[in-house]
């Protein structure tokens, strides 16, 4: 999973790709959630996580003052992943998943 705007040399390999950092600038004013923002496209593209723990444990970690910001940069994601998930442009979450990771 990479972002679209950040990695320039795209893998040779199958990936996904998504804005994530540019998805924070617009929606949130800033790059700061762009970590979020990638937690929830992983959550709602894999189904592997619920969004209700995921958005519990978001909320757990930070403090109280980041809670909102940070649930609105999750949407966000789950939004991106949706909009992928429907476009098609992407390769299976499987066939992503599943293959051995190059650490060269």
């Amino acid at each position: 999973i990479i972002d679209s705007d950040a990695v320039k040399r795209k893998p040779q390999r199958p990936f996904i790709e998504a804005p994530f950092n540019q998805a924070a600038i617009d929606n949130l004013g800033s790059a700061v959630a762009t970590n979020i923002v990638s937690l929830g496209f992983i959550c709602e593209y894999t189904g592997k996580v619920t969004k209700k723990s995921l958005e519990e444990a978001v909320v757990d970690r930070f403090p109280d003052r980041f809670a909102e910001n940070n649930l609105k940069a999750l949407k966000i994601g789950y939004d991106l992943a949706k909009k992928i998930l429907k476009d098609g442009h992407s390769t299976t979450c499987e066939d992503t998943f599943e293959t051995e990771i190059d650490r060269t």
